[in-house]
């Protein structure tokens, strides 16, 4: 529909998609759409990834190791950054400790504050 519509689809267009999704946990769902998204010939940025992210924080049960396991890939692939969004949809995902152990694990900046929203 969006492509009928013109509208140029972007990753942040693809996770604005998923919002309900996103919010309900449905993180299939928000896989799924990712999915479509690379097949459409986008990757993964720092919108999507934390839409990702964020699903896997508010799944019932919670994904933490899923969640854990796709931040570790995008960063380890070098196809992004632990931006401020990314770390608060991390840090949601597997709780602030795991978030704070991951980063020193994986060696990225210590300016981040959990708890400090980007504005």
């Amino acid at each position: 529909q969006c492509r009928a519509s013109g509208m140029k689809l972007t990753p942040g267009v693809y996770a604005s998609l998923a919002s309900a999704d996103i919010f309900a946990g449905d993180f299939e769902q928000v896989e799924a759409r990712l999915q479509q998204m690379e097949s459409d010939g986008l990757e993964m940025d720092e919108d999507a990834l934390s839409a990702l992210l964020l699903a896997y924080a508010n799944a019932e049960p919670q994904q933490s190791e899923l969640a854990e396991q796709m931040f570790k890939q995008q960063l380890l692939g070098g196809m992004m950054q632990a931006t401020r969004k990314v770390l608060e949809a991390l840090r949601a995902a597997v709780g602030g400790q795991r978030c704070l152990d991951l980063r020193r694990e994986l060696s990225l900046a210590q300016e981040f504050e959990p708890g400090k929203f980007e504005r």
